[in-house]
Parts: C-alpha cells; structure tokens; sequence
C-alpha cells in the first residue's frame, strides 16, 4: 500500500485527526470525483459542439428525440445519469470513510466494484464489523 501503514493509534480520533490511511483514501475518491467532472465537461462541450455526434446533423436534429438511424439523446442522457451516479456513490463513500472501514473502502474502489452495488448493498459494505 505504498508504505502507509493502518496504525493503532488514534483510535478515538475525532473529525480534525485523520490517519495517512484514511488521507490518502481521501485523495483517491477525490481525483476519481475530478476525473467524473471532467468527464461531464468534457460530454456537455461535446453536446455543445455536435462533436460527438457527426456535422451532418443540423440543428433541428438536436430537437428531435431520435433519428432514422436510431436514438441520439439516450445514449447521452445515459452517460450523464452513469457519471452523476458514480459521482453520488463516490461521495456517499468519502463521507462514509472512517479508520475502522479504511479497508472495506479500498476494496470497493478497486476496479470500481462500488458501481456494481445497489445503496443496501454499499451501506452494508461501509459498515464497520469487528473481526470475529
């Protein structure tokens, strides 16, 4: 875990101490949400700018909700409701993060586990459980 190391120390840190842990977790969940953002920008300009969809379209393309060759607004209200999702469960992660789910955390930002889970299912995942 390039050398961070969960100590015992601590143990009733309140909000204002944080172990290196935890901080680093932070700052994984925090460049994932700036890539999410980016990637929304990124959509929007290219919404913007017809870039994404071809300059054979003309603007009375853009008001209709299909075209002969198959939908064009739903793919990109799906990619917008993916990234706002993924930046939903991102933040319910960070404000979830705690010393005692450190863990639990990295596991589900590991290849984006957490978009797999339905909010039951990631509450139950952040929830701290002693070790038997």
């Amino acid at each position: 875990m390039n050398g961070l190391i969960l100590s015992s120390r601590n143990n009733g840190a309140g909000w204002g101490e944080q172990l290196p842990i935890v901080e680093y977790i932070y700052g994984i969940i925090d460049s994932k949400i700036d890539f999410m953002e980016l990637k929304s920008r990124k959509l929007l300009e290219n919404l913007n700018t017809n870039k994404n969809f071809g300059s054979h379209q003309s603007d009375s393309d853009w008001a209709k909700p299909s075209t002969p060759n198959g939908t064009i607004i739903e793919p990109l209200f799906t990619k917008v409701e993916n990234l706002s999702r993924s930046m939903y469960l991102l933040e319910k992660i960070k404000l979830s993060l705690r010393h005692e789910n450190a863990f639990s955390v990295i596991s589900l930002l590991e290849n984006d586990k957490y978009l797999s889970l339905n909010d039951d299912q990631l509450d139950s995942e952040l929830e701290f459980r002693p070790a038997a």
